[in-house]
């Protein structure tokens, strides 16, 4: 087959024409496709990795939110436990501190009881103890009883005092004034001289002095003057020693009381 120059050139140009008329009217197009289809492509993958960017970002924000509440429940259990231990100590040391007060009050009345208790038993044991001599004195009456009551009657007298001496001297009415001595039992004669002595001594005065017995005085001496009394007695001695027993028990009460340790 022989090749027409003209014709070759004519194809060459009809292909060159056709060429520039698919280029202009059809590749340029899908040029234009392919690159806005790529660019769709493009635009996708980029929001498809910022969608998981995103993701990771939330799930770690949630992880870590997760952590923090863990923390947080964890650090409240702590605050919890540690105030209810608080709660349960103040609690217990109320309780022990009620128990002790009632401890110490019933160990206080206890003690008070206790306390009245001895008391009560020392005061009857001392007013038993005073009775048994007064009993057992006026059982053994005897003359020695008699003399002993006299001597203490005496010294008694002889150890008056300025103001009691003188409001005796006030209670007379003159120098011949009369005393009289009072005893349950009957005074010799010398013993009557030895006392009426001891009052004219102790008086001052050449007085005239009566005795008289009455029963009712037991161990005792009485004097009396027109506006005076002056007396000792067993029973008032007795008595005296039973009051200083009672105030002697009342005071070792409240020494112990005040020796005690709060």
């Amino acid at each position: 087959m022989q090749i027409d120059g003209f014709t070759f050139i004519i194809q060459i140009i009809n292909f060159l024409v056709l060429v520039a008329l698919l280029k202009h009217f059809f590749y340029a197009r899908v040029i234009e496709a392919m690159n806005k289809r790529e660019a769709l492509i493009t635009t996708r993958l980029q929001e498809t990795e910022q969608q998981r960017q995103t993701a990771r970002q939330e799930a770690e924000t949630y992880r870590q939110q997760r952590l923090a509440l863990a923390d947080q429940r964890e650090a409240m259990l702590a605050q919890t436990r540690k105030e209810v231990e608080a709660e349960r100590k103040t609690l217990l040391a109320m309780a022990r501190t009620e128990v002790d007060d009632i401890r110490t009050g019933w160990q206080e009345t206890v003690r008070r009881e206790q306390e009245l208790f001895f008391q009560d038993l020392h005061r009857r044991a001392g007013h038993l103890a005073c009775e048994a001599a007064r009993h057992t004195l006026h059982d053994l009456a005897n003359a020695d009883l008699e003399q002993q009551t006299l001597d203490i009657f005496i010294e008694r007298l002889r150890s008056l005092n300025g103001g009691e001496r003188q409001k005796l001297l006030t209670s007379l009415d003159g120098p011949e004034s009369e005393v009289t001595i009072r005893t349950a039992f009957e005074i010799a004669p010398g013993r009557r001289d030895k006392l009426t002595a001891a009052v004219r001594e102790q008086l001052g005065r050449q007085l005239e002095v009566q005795f008289e017995t009455e029963p009712e005085l037991g161990f005792g001496v009485e004097l009396e003057t027109p506006g005076r009394k002056l007396a000792w007695s067993l029973d008032q001695y007795l008595g005296s020693l039973e009051e200083a027993l009672a105030e002697a028990i009342k005071d070792v009460g409240v020494e112990t009381r005040v020796g005690e340790p709060s």
